[in-house]
C-alpha cells in the first residue's frame, strides 16, 4: 500500500533548483541583441532603429503566441469607412462572440500544460525530509546528508526514492564530510555496515544500504547523489 505525506518545503532548495534551471535556459538580453543585430540585412539601420525593430518583433511574436496570430493591418491605416479593425476577439453588434474570444462562460483560456520545472517543484513539495547518517563515523552534522524522499510500502517492505539532496542555508552545516570519511564509508559498506535513514522529526528510522556519488568542495568530500538500494529489516 503506497502512502503519501505532503509537507511544506521550508528550505531554499526549490529556489536553488529554479535558479539552476533558469541559468540553463536563460538567454541574456546582451546575447539576444547581439544575435538579432548581427543580421547583415540590417546593416543600413542605425543602432536605435535595429533595437526598436528587434524588440518590436519580439513583442509581436509574444502576442501571436498568446492570441494565436494577429490580423494583418492595411498598410495605410484603417480600412476605408473610417472604422478601425476590431481587435482579436470581441462582440459584434448582434451580441455574438467573435472567433477570437474565449468560449463564453468557459472562464478564459485553458491553462497551459505543466512545465518540467513545475513538475520538479511539485515533486519536491510532495516529498519528505530525511537525514542519512553513518553510525560508524563521528557524530558530527558534517557527516550527514539531508534528503527529500518518497516512500512506498508493500509486501516486500519499504522502498525509498531519493528526490533530492537538500541544499541551502538551513542545511549549510551538513554534507561537508571530514577528511578521510569517504574511505571509512567505503570500507564500512564493503564489510556489511549500513547507514541510517531517519525521517522528519525522528519518529521513523531505518537501516539502509545506499549508493553514493561523491564530489569535493574545497577539499572536503560531499555527497552529490544518493540511491537507496535496500532497506534492511531484522538482524
Amino acid at each position: 500500500m503506497a502512502r503519501e505525506i505532503r509537507v511544506t518545503v521550508d528550505d531554499d532548495e526549490v529556489f536553488e533548483r529554479m535558479r539552476e534551471r533558469k541559468q540553463a535556459l536563460d538567454l541574456s538580453w546582451e546575447e539576444v541583441l547581439h544575435r538579432g543585430l548581427s543580421d547583415e540585412s540590417r546593416a543600413d539601420l542605425d543602432l536605435d532603429e535595429q533595437i526598436e525593430r528587434h524588440v518590436g518583433q519580439r513583442i509581436r511574436n509574444s502576442l501571436e503566441s498568446a492570441f494565436g496570430g494577429l490580423p494583418e493591418q492595411p498598410p495605410d491605416g484603417p480600412a476605408p469607412g473610417g472604422n478601425a479593425p476590431d481587435p482579436p476577439g470581441g462582440v459584434d453588434p448582434a451580441g455574438t462572440a467573435t472567433p477570437g474570444d474565449p468560449t463564453p462562460g468557459a472562464g478564459g483560456p485553458a491553462p497551459s500544460a505543466p512545465t518540467e520545472l513545475d513538475e520538479t517543484v511539485e515533486r519536491l513539495e510532495s516529498a519528505e525530509d530525511a537525514l542519512l547518517t553513518f553510525p560508524f563515523l563521528d557524530d558530527d552534522p558534517r557527516n550527514t546528508v539531508p534528503l527529500r524522499v518518497d516512500l512506498e510500502t508493500s509486501a516486500d517492505g519499504l522502498s525509498v526514492e531519493v528526490v533530492a539532496v537538500r541544499t541551502g542555508r538551513s542545511v549549510a552545516d551538513r554534507n561537508r564530510f571530514e577528511r578521510g570519511a569517504r574511505q571509512s564509508v567505503a570500507e564500512s559498506f564493503a564489510t556489511g555496515e549500513t547507514a541510517r535513514l531517519t525521517l522528519g522529526d525522528g519518529a521513523e528510522s531505518y537501516a539502509v544500504v545506499p549508493e553514493l556519488a561523491w564530489r569535493t568542495a574545497e577539499g572536503d568530500p560531499t555527497v552529490a547523489e544518493v540511491t537507496i538500494r535496500e532497506v534492511v529489516f531484522g538482524d
